[in-house]
């Protein structure tokens, strides 16, 4: 009979294993590829004189040692390891992706697809797999293919071998050496943190993400007899996946065309177009009416718990980034995240914290530049795909001559010691009601500041935001808004000012209001507070917290009544 592309004995009955649990020590195992598309050989097998392994359709016996794999599970170790009986070696990747024959043990993650009924075999962090091209050479993919298990060249069956079962005598060797492999795979994570080191090295880039976090392995390593090959893998994956830029707040630069770096920055215009300007650092809280862009700080949003993939998330304007993935298509800002591109963030190279932005659903396609500086979707690789993510660690704000500040800014902030903070939570019957602001405030919350006039005062960005209701609102970027009243310093205190409709520049803090009768601030909680809550779809006109109308049912969060111009909270 015929199982897969192998001819089997007479009498012999090869049965596909579909659990983890029914993998055996004892078993030789054939390993055949599944997939209807391109000419792709199949079943995996030893060639005696050549290192690279093979695969091929027919022609080869499953009872050949050739063709008969252990998938090993060492309890000293944790973990499977994908061994040829022919070749009496291991499976592993070359400089080149392709799968090659090795006496050092590498760990196997077998994968079961339940929905497919196939496995995906991941042999030390690469995905094993076969090429469509007629030479029969198996490869492993790259992290851009790792990403896309639906591609069948990735996809096999595991099968009993017939008549071979593995003597204790041949799994104790094959255990032995998995142990004697060992050095040789603790000296890989050696040379991997010595090269990563160096990325720490030049001071120039320290403000840059993209340095491996190496403590955990480096403790490791000064004990390693404590730990399996299992643990340091595992170790190493996370240093891997800690180099890319995942949580917090980022400034996006890049090389500029046609390829010398000056540190281009990613800016967000107010048509919600991104472009890349040689500009300095962003100034918060004191743009100039003609400062040319808006605040460019970015956040990574995983996409389906992979840190590779990613949504790109603007703060200030808080909307998505979003791209066609033709040629010349155009980057711009949607708030609908389910238009958002999603990114694979592909670093450049492995000891440098370049990084470029490729397409999740078009392997060829990356964000690049225009020759008009414009961010634009291409399928050639180029030096001004080349992004550097700088750490927003703090945001430096100055006072004015009085030592006031008002601002919304839009990042969760920390608030450093010698500096006053207040929210403005209810305004009422002509009056501003101000409370204090202990330890800091969240993003997109208006708030005040008194310090030192003139002075400028770092403050710390956070993860965790402290939530203050605000019956202010404001901006992070350039927008049209309409009639209100905005906090304005004296040398005797804060009082508020009557504004016309018009335009407000970056990080302004208002109420939108048509009284014509300034405000009266009163420091203090109002006795008759509170933010009413109210569904989502109860069909009220809202305002977000930067006076833009909001369309279609919005989601949880604070809001204007355009009614009543009071803060609401959508439940």
């Amino acid at each position: 009979m015929m199982i897969g592309a192998l001819t089997l004995g007479s009498g012999a009955f090869a049965a596909n294993i579909k659990t983890l649990e029914a993998l055996d020590n004892k078993t030789a195992y054939v390993i055949k590829r599944q997939g209807n598309t391109g000419s792709v050989y199949g079943s995996l097998y030893y060639l005696e004189g050549t290192d690279v392994c093979q695969a091929k359709n027919s022609g080869i016996s499953a009872e050949s040692a050739d063709a008969q794999w252990s998938i090993h599970y060492s309890a000293s170790e944790k973990g499977y390891f994908l061994y040829n009986l022919g070749a009496e070696k291991f499976l592993t990747a070359n400089s080149k992706y392709q799968a090659v024959f090795t006496d050092e043990a590498v760990k196997l993650t077998p994968v079961f697809l339940e929905t497919a009924g196939y496995w995906v075999l991941d042999c030390g962090g690469n995905i094993l797999g076969l090429t469509k091209e007629t030479k029969g050479a198996v490869i492993f993919a790259d992290d851009v293919t790792r990403q896309n298990y639906k591609d069948t060249g990735f996809c096999f069956l595991i099968s009993d071998s017939p008549n071979r079962e593995l003597t204790a005598e041949e799994q104790d060797v094959i255990e032995q050496k998995i142990l004697a492999g060992r050095e040789a795979a603790l000296q890989r994570y050696v040379d991997f943190v010595a090269k990563a080191e160096k990325m720490l090295d030049k001071a120039s880039e320290q403000a840059y993400a993209g340095a491996y976090p190496l403590w955990e392995i480096k403790e490791m390593l000064e004990s390693p007899d404590r730990y399996t090959l299992t643990q340091f893998e595992e170790a190493y994956n996370r240093a891997v996946a800690g180099r890319l830029p995942q949580h917090g707040y980022y400034r996006m630069r890049n090389q500029n065309r046609p390829g010398a770096y000056s540190s281009n920055l990613v800016a967000v215009k107010e048509n919600g177009q991104l472009i890349s300007v040689k500009l300095k650092t962003p100034t918060f809280a004191t743009a100039s009416e003609d400062y040319l862009e808006d605040l460019s700080i970015f956040s990574l949003i995983p996409e389906g718990g992979d840190p590779w993939n990613v949504r790109l998330y603007a703060n200030a304007p808080g909307w998505f980034v979003t791209c066609g993935t033709s040629n010349n298509s155009k980057a711009w800002l949607d708030e609908d995240p389910s238009k958002a591109t999603v990114f694979n963030i592909d670093p450049y190279n492995d000891y440098k914290r370049q990084m470029r932005l490729r397409f999740a659903n078009a392997d060829e396609a990356r964000i690049t530049v225009s020759g008009n500086n414009e961010l634009v979707a291409w399928d050639q690789t180029e030096t001004a795909m080349q992004f550097w993510f700088e750490e927003v660690k703090e945001i430096s704000v100055t006072t004015d001559a009085n030592g006031y500040l008002s601002t919304v800014l839009p990042a969760n902030i920390t608030l450093p010691e010698g500096l006053e903070a207040w929210v403005v939570t209810s305004v009422r019957d002509g009056k501003a009601y101000m409370e204090p602001a202990v330890d800091g405030v969240a993003a997109k919350t208006p708030f005040i500041i008194k310090g030192q006039p003139n002075t400028a005062y770092a403050l710390p960005t956070v993860g965790t935001p402290v939530w203050y209701p605000s019956a202010m609102t404001g901006s992070c970027i350039k927008a049209e808004v309409g009639a209100r009243q905005q906090l304005v310093s004296t040398p005797q205190g804060l009082k508020f000012s009557v504004e016309e409709p018009g335009t407000v520049n970056p990080c302004t803090a208002y109420v939108l209001t048509d009284d014509n009768t300034p405000l009266e601030i009163v420091m203090g909680a109002d006795p008759e507070s509170g933010i009413d809550e109210i569904e989502a779809e109860s069909g009220l006109d809202l305002f977000d917290l930067q006076g833009r109308i909001v369309s279609g049912t919005p989601r949880p969060g604070l809001y204007i009544n355009a009614a009543t111009r009071k803060v609401v909270r959508v439940k």
